[in-house]
């Protein structure tokens, strides 16, 4: 199943974060962010399973906090 993308607008360089496991068949990357102008930091290591890590969590916590 693919999704078709029909998004406008434009993130201007917002940050985001897309931190998913490797392979994951279940949430594919959007790949409308990139021509939507979003600052993508894209963490996928392989074997990671659907869990959340301390490295995906920092820069999220750097991004808010700080």
């Amino acid at each position: 199943m693919s999704a078709r993308w029909k998004y406008a607008g434009d993130f201007a360089g917002t940050p985001y974060l897309l931190a998913i496991a490797d392979p994951n068949r279940r949430a594919p990357p959007p790949s409308c962010l990139p021509t939507l102008g979003a600052a993508i930091t894209k963490q996928t290591p392989p074997g990671k399973g659907l869990t959340v890590t301390p490295q995906e969590l920092a820069p999220v916590n750097k991004f808010i906090f700080h």
